[in-house]
């Protein structure tokens, strides 16, 4: 899957479930992704909508999953 902006959280967790539990490592801000309210966020949000919200670099972020995807 190739990450981008546009990228939905929604396909990201269907694809690859495991980055729930290790996002925290790009950032704890993404901790509240394992709360209720992130569950919501997920079924809503881009990759672009989450580095704004968390204030984080969109490459910074997307080189992140991409490297805890790479990892398994």
């Amino acid at each position: 899957m190739e990450l981008t902006g546009d990228t939905r959280l929604k396909d990201i967790d269907e694809a690859y479930p495991f980055l729930r539990e290790k996002l925290p490592q790009i950032d704890p801000k993404f901790k509240i992704i394992n709360s209720p309210l992130g569950k919501g966020l997920i079924k809503k949000s881009t990759l672009a909508d989450v580095s704004e919200k968390a204030g984080i670099d969109l490459d910074k972020l997307i080189e992140g999953l991409q490297k805890i995807i790479e990892e398994g």
